[in-house]
C-alpha cells in the first residue's frame, strides 16, 4: 500500500500528523483542511504551486530583505510578506500549542466561519478536552484581533460584522 501524502489525510488520520511539539493546519480555499507537519512556510516553499506562488515569486520577495535567512525555517518580514500573500489568497493558517491555537485568515466572512467551524468541530469531535483551548484570530487585512475557545469557533457567526 502506497503511503499517503498529506493531501490524502482523512479528518481522523490528521491530528496525529502534525509535527511533535504543536498542530498545524491550512484551510484551504476549497475547504479542505490539511496538516502539515512542520512550519507553514517551509510547507509553502516546497510546494509553491500549490499556494499559487512560484520561486520566483519567492526569490523577488526575499531579495528585498537580503540580511535575513532564506528557506523554510525563516522568521522575518519575508516570511510575513509571503505568508499574507498566501493568506490572501483565501488560505487560512492554523497553529497550536500547548492548547493555544493562533488562526490567521485574511478577514472573517461567512465563508471563512464556515470553513472554521468545521476545523473546530474536528478537534472538538477528535479530543473533547480541547473544547476549551484558547483562540486568537487575527484578521490580515483589517490587524483586528479576537480572543475565545475552541467551542465558542463552532458558533462563531456571533461576531461577523
Amino acid at each position: 500500500m502506497a503511503k499517503k501524502t498529506t493531501m490524502e489525510l482523512t479528518s481522523e488520520e490528521m491530528l496525529p500528523q502534525a509535527s511533535l511539539s504543536s498542530l498545524a493546519y491550512w484551510s484551504k480555499p476549497n475547504g479542505e483542511i490539511t496538516a502539515i507537519r512542520f512550519r507553514h512556510i517551509g510547507d509553502v516553499m516546497a510546494r509553491p504551486e500549490y499556494y499559487r506562488e512560484t520561486q520566483e515569486s519567492f526569490n523577488t520577495t526575499l531579495d528585498k530583505y537580503p540580511n535575513e535567512p532564506r528557506g523554510g525555517n525563516a522568521e522575518g518580514k519575508a516570511r510575513n510578506e509571503i505568508m499574507a500573500r498566501v493568506i490572501c489568497r483565501g488560505f487560512i493558517r492554523v497553529r497550536e500549542k500547548n492548547h493555544k491555537w493562533t488562526i490567521q485568515l485574511d478577514a472573517l466572512t461567512e465563508e471563512r466561519v464556515g470553513r472554521l467551524q468545521k476545523w473546530a468541530n474536528m478537534v472538538i469531535q477528535k479530543d473533547k478536552s480541547r473544547q476549551h483551548d484558547d483562540v486568537f484570530i487575527h484578521e490580515i487585512l483589517d490587524n483586528r484581533k479576537t480572543r475565545m475557545i475552541l467551542k465558542e469557533v463552532t458558533t462563531l457567526k456571533s461576531i461577523l460584522r
